[in-house]
């Protein structure tokens, strides 16, 4: 897997990053550099992957439900 900078600076302003298909490759990825900043991260996935997996393990709280409700 390609890893992202983790020293790229993220903007001041985001408080709760959601990513929804955060399983995806292109999300995963971005959810893990906001981790690597200590953000706490959420998210949602109807297809609970390796990569979501991942992320749950390193404090991500991610639901398979994108229902909205």
């Amino acid at each position: 897997m390609i890893r992202p900078n983790p020293d790229t600076p993220l903007p001041l302003k985001i408080e709760k990053p959601y990513f929804a298909g955060i399983g995806g490759t292109g999300m995963s990825a971005i959810a893990s550099v906001f981790l690597d900043q200590g953000f706490s991260v959420q998210g949602s996935d109807p297809k609970i992957s390796p990569a979501v997996e991942s992320l749950v393990a390193r404090g991500a709280k991610i639901t398979n439900s994108q229902s909205g409700a």
